[in-house]
């Protein structure tokens, strides 16, 4: 997003987090040498505490995962009570998992369709902050903070995080979609000259895009 440093790649994420918990680790080995019985047994315990933290990393994931197969499964079955309290239940104990973050979006998706928009755009900006997002459900996030804006009549801020978006991913065809949601919005709040300039916007920095052909199309008509 927007002025934040480059994230690091998952794999980087976690091999810093178990990089620290190593040094922490061994600061308690070195405090404490006197209970050990010769440097090499310290080493021996070092090792052992980190497979003990790994292991219990990779069963955390496991069991994420898991919860988030019944939950997918529950809501495929119409089962919405119980897919909503494994929903739950998946981010309050695993949070920071894969699986967890996944399920930020849907519960975020069930909040938007029962009505519950505040809710809603907490967790869809929650996944936007979660280090386990992925790029290919950005869009999707940044899509359903602006439809909660929307929804609860605040038709500007949301044009305006729709060309956030766009601003902040010049290059991504999707940016292109953002805008033309933006200059809806700002239809809709019956802005005309800002509609304007972002489908010249359009026009100008997608021309190649199937969205320009209809941006041009609604300038035609302004």
């Amino acid at each position: 997003m927007a002025g934040e440093s480059k994230r690091l790649s998952k794999d980087e994420l976690r091999e810093d987090e178990i990089a620290e918990w190593i040094l922490q680790a061994a600061d308690f080995i070195r405090e404490r040498v006197q209970y050990f019985i010769g440097g090499a047994i310290g080493i021996i315990l070092l090792i052992f505490l980190i497979d003990l933290f790994i292991d219990k990393q990779e069963e955390d994931k496991l069991h994420a995962a898991e919860k988030l197969g019944n939950l997918v499964i529950a809501e495929a079955g119409g089962e919405d009570s119980r897919a909503l309290q494994l929903n739950e239940q998946l981010l309050e104990e695993f949070e920071g998992t894969p699986a967890a973050s996944k399920g930020i979006l849907l519960l975020a998706n069930r909040y938007y369709r029962q009505g519950r928009y505040a809710d809603a755009q907490g967790l869809y900006q929650r996944y936007l902050n979660d280090d386990m997002a992925l790029d290919v459900f950005e869009f999707a996030a940044w899509n359903g903070l602006a439809a909660c804006m929307a929804a609860q009549g605040q038709l500007q801020q949301a044009a305006q995080k729709y060309q956030a978006y766009a601003d902040a991913h010049n290059s991504a065809q999707a940016s292109a979609l953002a805008l033309q949601q933006a200059a809806r919005h700002l239809a809709l709040a019956g802005d005309t000259d800002s509609q304007k300039r972002v489908l010249q916007r359009i026009v100008r920095d997608f021309s190649t895009s199937p969205v320009a052909a209809k941006a041009r199309e609604d300038l035609g008509m302004l």
